[in-house]
């Protein structure tokens, strides 16, 4: 292998995106790289978000990739790498952002030592393999944030039914089995977080949410309120009572979100996100309990796949699009109703 003609999704800032064709010389590959021939990748609400506040990076003038999650089989490995050999199945999270490389994409060339890839678990299909590194990493990330999950630990997550919600809860169940979670979802999403382990449901389209979960903190809890609250969606809804449902700071206790107070639109640009009522919240002085952001984490990869080994943890696909089809996806992707993760296969 020495010259690949492959396609790629890429965009200008402020452009639309639009299908590449490009050449790529395979003798050029790093000594600490790999080339993967994609499978899967799967899409995540960063990629559009990236997507959209790419006009603001205006020195940022090169051409630009799409898509952080991947699948797929390593064709070319570097002097360097060890921890995989061509012929391997492997999957991961693709960390450079704005660079020309995405992995929306028939080939992408991976630093192993910048974005966190493994040999997929065993259990796993290369569709599955690509659907869960962001999300999971992200899950893993939020229940580490201020309080450390025990067997204690009562957990409130907002949007369980979501990508990362739906790791989150498997992981609080089945790595950390807490006494008790709760998520705050649609009725129709009620029996899908209950079978991977949420306790009680709080549908969020039926009358005052915060006052529901109070209630459950009054009544089922006798009174003992919540280690932690994991927000997956965008939420103000628990902001009235929440020093009446979360323990004080001094308990290490937190508030952990990954989008802000308010649900995001993923047309719109990452800086839409700082309102000042969020802006206040990420002030200690304004408030009286812990709250912060999360992102991804890079140590995932092991854990995942002990957990998928061990049958503890089960993906969530919604659908699957052609290379060709990549506007329908995003579409999708930005309608907030597909259930599960969304793919794109560019080979």
């Amino acid at each position: 292998m020495s010259v690949v003609n492959f396609k790629r999704v890429n965009y200008f800032n402020g452009k639309p995106l639009e299908i590449k064709d490009v050449k790529l010389d395979t003798a050029n590959l790093k000594d600490d790289e790999i080339l993967v021939k994609i499978s899967h990748a799967a899409l995540n609400p960063v990629d559009l978000i990236l997507h959209h506040s790419s006009w603001a990076f205006f020195w940022k003038t090169n051409v630009k990739g799409i898509g952080r999650d991947y699948s797929g089989v390593v064709e070319q490995v570097g002097s360097k790498i060890t921890e995989f050999v061509v012929g391997d199945q492997v999957s991961g999270l693709f960390e450079p952002i704005y660079t020309e490389q995405g992995t929306v994409s028939q080939y992408l060339i991976v630093k192993p030592s910048e974005s966190p890839s493994g040999k997929i678990p065993k259990s796993l299909t290369l569709a599955e393999a690509a659907s869960f590194p962001l999300v999971f990493a992200t899950a893993y990330s939020t229940v580490r944030s201020f309080h450390k999950p025990t067997e204690s630990s009562r957990v409130l997550v907002i949007g369980g039914a979501t990508a990362v919600g739906y790791y989150t809860i498997q992981l609080l169940k089945n790595y950390y089995q807490v006494k008790s979670i709760v998520s705050i979802n649609s009725s129709s999403s009620e029996p899908l977080v209950k079978e991977i382990g949420a306790d009680l449901v709080v549908d969020y389209a039926k009358g005052n949410v915060g006052q529901a979960v109070k209630s459950i903190v009054d009544n089922e809890y006798q009174g003992e309120k919540f280690d932690l609250i994991i927000d997956c969606v965008g939420s103000s809804d628990i902001f009235p009572v929440v020093n009446d449902v979360l323990k004080p700071k001094t308990t290490e206790s937190g508030f952990v979100t990954i989008v802000g107070d308010k649900i995001a639109d993923y047309n719109q640009s990452m800086f839409k996100f700082f309102s000042w009522s969020l802006i206040s919240k990420l002030i200690p002085y304004f408030r009286t309990y812990n709250y912060g952001f999360v992102t991804t984490c890079s140590d995932f990869y092991p854990l995942a796949t002990k957990l998928f080994d061990e049958g503890k943890l089960k993906t969530y696909i919604d659908s699957e699009f052609e290379l060709e089809d990549y506007t329908v996806a995003f579409k999708k992707l930005a309608t907030h109703k597909a259930r599960g993760k969304v793919l794109i296969k560019p080979n």
